[in-house]
Formats: C-alpha cells, structure tokens, sequence
C-alpha cells in the first residue's frame, strides 16, 4: 500500500504505460505547480497504472510523494490514510513533527496511534488539523514540491478524508499537489463532490479509451500474441478501448482451441460479466428484454448493418420501447437519445453480455425479423415488395433482416463480398430505398413479411 518518500531505497522502474503518453505529460504539467487532479474511469481503465506513473515522475523530479491507497475493508478504520502517510516521512519530515506547537504535535500523536479519543477528538479536531498543515507547509518550503498521490479516493476513511478538505483549503498559493483516482461505475457517475477536496485548482481528467493502434503492444507486453487482426478489433470492439477488458477478453480468446471467427462472439470471463451486471442489474425485466433485442441488432457502422431505433424496437413487438429505452437512459445503461433515435448503449461491454446471457427459450429475434418473418430467405415466391427480387436477391434480404453483415451473408451463402454488395446494390434500386435500414422498415410495414 506505501510508497516511497525521500531518503528510502528507489521504487523498481516500471515498464513504461502503452499508449498514454500525452495524457501523462499533459497532467504532469498540471500537478507541477501544485493543485489537484483527479483521474476518473471504471475498473479497467487504468486509474493505478496512471497514478504511478505520475508519482514516479514527480519522484525522479525531485518531488517529495506521499502515497496511499484506501481500501474498502480498511475505510471505517479512522486517521488510517493519515497513518499511511506519515509512515512515509524521511528524517526532515520527523523533525518537522518534533517540532510542531506541543498541542498539535499530542493531536497528531493521539490520532497516529489510535489512542481511546482518535475517534472523537472534539477538542483537538483543530490542533490535529493545524498540524497537519503546518506539516505540509514545512515539507513544501525545504525547495521541492510536496505530492501526495491517493489511490481509490471513495475509500479514503472520513476522518482522513476531512483533513484532506480543510488542507486542500488552505494551500492554494504552496507547491502542494494531491493527485487521485475514483473508480466510477461503467457507465459513468458523479464525481464533483470529490473534486471540490482537492488543492484548487482542481481538475478531473476521465481517462479515455486506449486507441487501437496500442492493443498489440498492450497484449505483447502480458504475453497475449497470436491472435489474428480480425479478433483484436473485435476485442477493442467489445472492451471499448478499456485496458483491463482488453486483456480479459484478450486472454479468454487465446485460450480457447481456436481464435473466434469474424463475427463470432468473444468468450466472456465471468469478471467481465460481473462488471457489466452491476449497470444492467437495476432496470426493470420489459427494459431488460427491450434492450436485449436492441442488442441482438448489428452495432451502426459495422458493414453497414441496422441500426435499433425504437421504432424498430417497436415495430418488433415492443410496445413499450420509448418508455423502456428512456429508462434505460436514466440508469445511464443507454446514451441520450437523439434525433435520429437509435439507442446506443453507454459501453460495449453491455449488449454483449445482455446477449451472451439471454436465456436459449427466451433469446427475442433480432429486430428485423421479429414481426413474423422467417429467417434466411428461402427460393419462392414472394408476395408485396419482394415480388421483384431474384431469387439470389431474395435470400440476400432475407439475411439482412436477421441482421447480418456483408460478410456473415457472403458466408453463409458461400460467395463474395463483393457479390452481396452487388446484389444490395441491384436490391436497393428495384426496391426504390437507399440503405438496409430502410429494407428492414419496409419489410417490417409491409405486412407481407420478408421474402420466402
């Protein structure tokens, strides 16, 4: 849990972090004048690996870094925080303690040590403050910036916590910085109140999803190589740029007999599955299978594939899409609607769960073939729209309702993508739309269903 202050033997050099460069060197230059930062992202992200390379960066700097990371068994523990930082004091910062007003020195003495008034120290709540302060104004006036970085603030115990807020006040014009994580849940969270006990100014930096370009590297490094290109974009696809999800997935696929096929789905751990049920867990069972059957829709932008809007969820049999969907936005598992209606959802990771565990007897169809049409179009006549189409035509449609993507089609059907990008071509003019989405509307309005 501690780090290492001035004076005691270096910490191992750490492998330098993939892909965050910029990010580093932005808040470096941020933390060095003093202020507060906070790094914000759910578990996975890379919160810790952030935080410790910054405080080994002050470090080399010539910074004195202080360092702890609450617990959450360890967060009713009172002073605990404070104890962990003190333990970290070289000779100056002990001869700065010997030397604070007697008064102060015995609050700091009693709240260290865990003595019987730690807990309520009423009387010498300001001398415990007070020296504190005047601790880390001696510190910050012996020539070096002062850092303290806090690892997992939301169990920061509340005594600790309160000193932070009363220093964090007082500190504003001292080269004192305090850098610190927050876990927040996968789909986002408040995290003001935790901004504002940080040394302003203050900042919160939510940090962003790893670009694609570092996910080789980022597998190379733990020992993850072999998988083909088509399974590390669907593993940044499905982790949404989250490290730790990368690897998970990442792991779980190379230990498989084989590497998933484009278009089959990831293996999910069970760790993964944890994390996205704590967002899914609160909706109602209608939005549960409102927002499976979106699921179950090809993700907009994906060889062109259709998009859930809910009038499509509608038009599937979910009369009560708009109320279902808009509760879903409201437990933040669904993005905000906007105009063109489609719901997106807040990460990845959740639509590929909701459909990884959908009951077999209870798995809805896809949108597009959920109004009583029959899936993978058959040769036949065909009765309304349909009737123009070719055979070949006929099957292609039949395949896009169900969803599919050029490739999955041309797999099944044991021909090119070029070949079912023709016939989409051809299909699109004889049936007067531009796009698979409206094949998919017209099919769902036309009463006739889709070609058989």
């Amino acid at each position: 849990m501690l780090g290492i202050a001035d004076g005691r033997p270096p910490r191992e050099r750490r492998r330098p972090v993939v892909g965050r460069a910029g990010l580093l060197a932005r808040a470096g230059d941020r933390l060095r004048h003093g202020g507060g930062l906070l790094l914000t992202g759910p578990v996975g992200i890379g919160r810790s690996t952030v935080l410790d390379a910054l405080a080994d960066r002050a470090d080399r700097d010539g910074a004195l870094v202080l360092r702890c990371a609450p617990a959450r068994a360890e967060s009713e523990l009172p002073f605990l925080a404070l104890i962990d930082l003190h333990d970290q004091l070289d000779e100056f910062g002990l001869a700065a303690v010997e030397a604070l007003p007697a008064a102060q020195r015995a609050a700091l003495e009693t709240a260290l040590t865990g003595g019987p008034v730690a807990v309520h120290l009423r009387q010498g709540e300001l001398a415990l403050r007070l020296a504190v302060l005047s601790l880390l104004r001696t510190l910050a006036r012996r020539g070096g910036p002062v850092l303290l970085a806090i690892d997992d603030l939301q169990w920061l115990d509340r005594p600790s916590a309160e000193l932070l807020a009363f220093v964090a006040r007082r500190v504003r014009r001292l080269p004192i910085g305090v850098v610190a994580t927050v876990r927040t849940e996968l789909t986002g969270g408040e995290t003001t109140p935790r901004l504002r006990a940080l040394p302003q100014p203050a900042e919160e930096l939510p940090l962003p999803p790893l670009e694609f370009g570092w996910l080789a590297e980022l597998l190379d490094r733990h020992g993850v190589v072999g998988l083909p290109a088509p399974a590390l974009h669907e593993i940044h696809r499905t982790s949404g740029g989250n490290p730790g999800f990368a690897l998970d997935l990442a792991r779980a696929a190379a230990g498989g007999v084989a590497a998933p096929r484009p278009g089959e789905p990831l293996p999910l751990p069970a760790r993964l599955r944890a994390v996205a049920r704590r967002s899914l867990g609160p909706l109602s069972p209608g939005a549960r299978e409102t927002l499976l059957l979106a699921s179950l829709a090809v993700p907009a932008g994906r060889d062109g594939g259709v998009a859930p809007t809910v009038e499509l969820l509608r038009a599937a049999g979910r009369s009560a899409a708009a109320a279902e969907v808009a509760e879903a936005v409201r437990l933040r598992v669904v993005r905000p609607l906007t105009a063109d209606g489609v719901v997106r959802f807040a990460h990845p990771l959740l639509p590929a769960v909701l459909r990884a565990e959908a009951p077999p007897d209870r798995r809805p169809p896809a949108p597009a073939t959920a109004a009583g049409r029959r899936p993978a179009a058959a040769p036949g006549g065909a009765g309304g729209p349909f009737a123009v189409l070719a055979e070949m035509e006929r099957r292609v449609v039949g395949l896009v309702t169900e969803g599919g993507t050029n490739r999955e089609i041309a797999d099944r059907l044991c021909v090119s993508v070029k070949t079912v990008e023709s016939t989409l071509t051809r299909v699109y003019r004889k049936l007067g739309v531009r796009s698979r989405v409206d094949v998919v509307r017209l099919a769902a309005g036309s009463g006739a269903g889709a070609p058989a």
